[in-house]
């Protein structure tokens, strides 16, 4: 899979991986996916997943999935490492 900030209205799930230099255990992540700029829709968070490192970990593959093709417009989504915003990644539906 090749990294890409352009998605098909098909693509229903979303995959965002993150790599951590020198974690240690117990280092939390976060991904907050959002709205940005849709037709039709509020600036809003659509999700926000939690995660914790284990021992020897230093990855994570966050992912969001849809059941119907994703409306056109503009996300975001904001990568948090143990509760400080460290980069927000804007993503297009196409």
């Amino acid at each position: 899979m090749d990294p890409t900030t352009v998605f098909a209205q098909d693509d229903l799930t979303l995959h965002l991986v993150v790599k951590v230099a020198n974690p240690v255990e117990g280092t939390s992540l976060k991904a907050v996916w959002s709205v940005a700029e849709v037709a039709g829709y509020e600036p809003q968070a659509i999700d926000e997943v939690p995660y914790t490192l284990s021992a020897g970990e230093n990855s994570a593959d966050f992912s969001l999935t849809n059941n119907q093709p994703w409306p056109v417009g503009k996300y975001k989504v904001e990568l948090y490492l143990n509760d400080q915003l460290v980069q927000t990644l804007e993503y297009e539906v196409q």
